[in-house]
């Protein structure tokens, strides 16, 4: 059981999911979709993690008329990640989100981003947290 005191690293988390830059939309819906997911990382040339695109910037493209086979991940995606080391707190990590107004954190160990939370992977531990202590 994960606490809001408790590092990141706690969590069980999934390999985060990776797609090229050059994928298109169409293509996007797909993984977010095939993986259930609402966001992923974005990968340039170099195999690195260069970004984040999510549901939100695919319909916002989809509402500004976006072809989805023509437009790829590279135009939408979000280059500066919000990222936190796996050595801190979830409770520092979730005011960092709400703070930058995102809802996603790429966790790193090292150079090497690990995981992707959410704010509801977070959220949750907070309101499990709550219900313990009012019990």
């Amino acid at each position: 059981m994960v606490r809001p005191t408790d590092p990141l690293r706690t969590f069980d988390w999934d390999e985060p999911i990776h797609v090229d830059d050059a994928l298109t939309l169409r293509r996007l819906a797909d993984v977010l979709d095939r993986y259930r997911v609402g966001v992923v990382l974005v990968t340039d040339g170099s195999g690195g993690a260069s970004g984040v695109v999510g549901e939100r910037d695919l319909v916002a493209a989809i509402a500004r008329g976006a072809d989805l086979d023509v437009v790829t991940v590279a135009d939408l995606a979000e280059r500066e990640l919000v990222t936190a080391d796996a050595d801190e707190r979830v409770v520092d990590v979730a005011r960092r989100l709400l703070d930058a107004g995102v809802r996603h954190v790429a966790v790193t160990r090292g150079e090497v981003v690990a995981a992707v939370l959410s704010t509801r992977d977070l959220l949750a531990v907070l309101v499990e947290d709550l219900e313990r202590r009012t019990a």
